[in-house]
Formats: structure tokens, C-alpha cells, sequence
């Protein structure tokens, strides 16, 4: 099974906001969330050891229509 594009965003959003992962959860999806958080944490790592704040932000790709 492959993980899907609404699932990937679903979990970084839940990675982002520090959510535990479901009980039963994919072989890919937890793959994926795992890769995520490793991402999450190195980044985090950098921004501490430049004495910078770290905000995971994620942006709204629904263009908006004023």
C-alpha cells in the first residue's frame, strides 16, 4: 500500500503538533512519520546550535482568492 498525498500532510501536521501516532498504524505511514520526525529534529538541532527560534509552520497551499 502507498500512502497518499492528503495522508502525508495529515501526518506531518500531527508530527508538527506533537501528536503520538495511532496504535495501528501502516508500514509506510509510520516510515513516513518517522522520516518526518527525524527531519522535525535535525532542523530543530541546527536552529538551537544558531541560537535561532524553530516554528514547524505549515502553509496553506490553497491559493486565496480575494
Amino acid at each position: 500500500m502507498t500512502i497518499t498525498a492528503e495522508q502525508m500532510e495529515r501526518i506531518l501536521a500531527q508530527v508538527a503538533g506533537g501528536a503520538e501516532a495511532p496504535e495501528q498504524e501502516a508500514a509506510e505511514a509510520a516510515e513516513f512519520r518517522a522520516g518526518v520526525t527525524d527531519e522535525i529534529e535535525n532542523a530543530r538541532e541546527i536552529a538551537k546550535a544558531r541560537g535561532l527560534d524553530f516554528v514547524v509552520e505549515i502553509p496553506n497551499e490553497t491559493p486565496e482568492m480575494f
